[in-house]
């Protein structure tokens, strides 16, 4: 139950009772996520906080009885996590904060667009794991990279391109009022949302598939994604322009 105590007496509590998964009723998921809303709604929580806060949502992710899956179906338990995703980037973009999570099953990462040096700075770029890795997410490597000429260099590495007009038109448009940063979160797989695109299209995410996972980003206030936005992924010789 959320009180008064210290934030990490309940993020411990949490990691805790989510260490053996295998052992969780719907119920206590429920419970899980209602502790874990409350503790997103803080504003001050340290990127240890904001990690160990992934950490229990993706051991959450990794239950897969047929109960579970059932639950996690269901659109209360979708919108009710997403909701915990949404407030913790959501206080780092207000706060300029970038946030990097790598875990088993995805990816969390933000990047401040607002930049004073070279335009081509402003190419939003991120590469992700070769369809042929292993199944994990841990330890992979994100790359924001400054020109559409500095592919990366690793075969099948898969990216994705904000070109710079765009971005310094949103920053014009906004000027100092509203943040401009990109939220990214990248999942090895949707057993969280059995059907993304009906839940995700209802709230300021979009999505793509890649050979390895989907895309879902938001862009805080000055990045409201209902507007057009394009979005480039390139894997090796193919390329996709997405109007999102």
């Amino acid at each position: 139950k959320f009180g008064d105590d210290p934030k990490p007496t309940y993020i411990h509590g949490l990691q805790k009772l989510t260490h053996n998964v295998t052992q969780l009723t719907v119920p206590d998921v429920h419970i899980i996520l209602d502790i874990l809303t409350e503790l997103s709604a803080v504003p001050e929580l340290t990127s240890e906080e904001i990690d160990e806060t992934f950490t229990v949502i993706d051991r959450i992710n990794s239950l897969n009885e047929s109960e579970m899956v059932s639950a996690k179906g269901t659109i209360k338990f979708t919108s009710r996590l997403l909701r915990v995703i949404d407030n913790i980037l959501r206080f780092a973009t207000e706060k300029s904060k970038e946030v990097f999570v790598s875990k088993k099953g995805f990816l969390v990462d933000t990047k401040s667009t607002k930049v004073n040096t070279d335009v081509e700075d402003h190419i939003i770029g991120i590469a992700v794991l070769p369809s042929g890795h292993a199944n994990t997410l841990e330890n992979s490597t994100v790359k924001f990279l400054s020109t559409s000429s500095n592919n990366p260099k690793d075969i099948s590495l898969a990216y994705f391109l904000l070109p710079p007009e765009l971005v310094i038109e949103r920053e014009k448009e906004t000027a100092s009022e509203y943040p401009c940063q990109i939220n990214i979160v990248l999942f090895k797989d949707w057993s969280l949302f059995p059907k993304p695109t009906e839940v995700l299209h209802k709230r300021n995410y979009r999505i793509i598939p890649t050979p390895v996972m989907y895309v879902s980003l938001s862009g805080g206030p000055a990045w409201n994604l209902s507007s057009p936005v394009h979005l480039y992924f390139k894997n090796t010789s193919e390329k996709y322009d997405t109007v999102l």
